[in-house]
């Protein structure tokens, strides 16, 4: 990621925290090797979505609405914070059944915990 960034100075990042949990490494944005993307302001977007598999676990890497899987959202977004993130989100949740329904409810309920973190 440094070689790119040498490469590329203004390139910006979207971070996916269910693929950063499929790999177990949703914190590590956080350590100083990494955190340069978050103080000099490269990661422009957010992709949030919730992971309840195992680590690099191909069989179950389906989207879970926020809070049903193992990513520790409360840790992850009071970090976030210190860093004074501003940048978009995404909400990824599937969000119908197999007769089509759409659950707005659970969906709501995904926004509103989002609304919270970020207020």
């Amino acid at each position: 990621m440094e070689l790119v960034h040498r490469l590329y100075p203004d390139i910006s990042y979207v971070y996916d925290t269910k693929m950063a949990e499929f790999h177990g490494q949703t914190m590590q944005i956080f350590e100083p090797e990494w955190d340069w993307m978050l103080k000099d302001g490269h990661i422009k977007h957010l992709h949030v979505n919730d992971y309840g598999g195992g680590i690099m676990d191909w069989s179950d890497l389906r989207v879970l609405p926020i809070g049903k899987g193992h990513v520790d959202f409360d840790k992850f977004f009071v970090k976030l914070a210190e860093y004074g993130y501003e940048g978009d989100y995404t909400v990824e949740s599937t969000a119908f059944g197999k007769d089509g329904v759409v659950d707005t409810v659970m969906l709501n309920r995904c926004f509103k915990r989002i609304r919270e973190y970020i207020k």
